[in-house]
């Protein structure tokens, strides 16, 4: 939704700017649950099969947790701590990848996954807020 590239730019030409972190992520919240729950509603019209329609779910809430992850990226990017985004994205891809094998070859289906897309992008989510709290 561009939020992320507004907090980069602004955030970099301007420290001080970070004041209004709080009120941009709040707003990031809102619009991505806007967003997510549009995706479910309309899939219940669009898309008469349901495990389709569940699929469509899933991937809705994959999307909320990249979105909210996306701000928080953006917020490293623009104190220019991209080593600690890059470890994220990496941690992501690794997790992805191997839980993705394994699903493929123990329980191949679309549901799965994207239930393995969900738990890769939860777990990275959830270690940036730890990262976050911390520092």
């Amino acid at each position: 939704m561009g939020i992320g590239e507004i907090v980069v730019r602004e955030f970099a030409r301007e420290p001080e700017q970070e004041r209004w972190f709080p009120q941009l992520f709040t707003l990031k919240v809102v619009l991505s649950v806007a967003v997510t729950i549009s995706l479910i509603f309309v899939s219940l019209f669009a898309v008469s099969d349901s495990s389709i329609r569940i699929v469509i779910w899933i991937l809705a809430i994959y999307f909320f947790i990249q979105s909210i992850r996306e701000i928080l990226g953006a917020f490293l990017t623009a104190r220019q701590r991209m080593e600690y985004e890059s470890i994220l994205r990496i941690l992501e891809a690794v997790i992805l990848t191997g839980a993705g094998f394994l699903v493929l070859f123990t329980f191949p289906s679309i549901k799965n996954i994207s239930w393995v897309y969900v738990l890769a992008s939860s777990l990275t989510l959830g270690s940036l807020i730890i990262f976050f709290h911390r520092r």
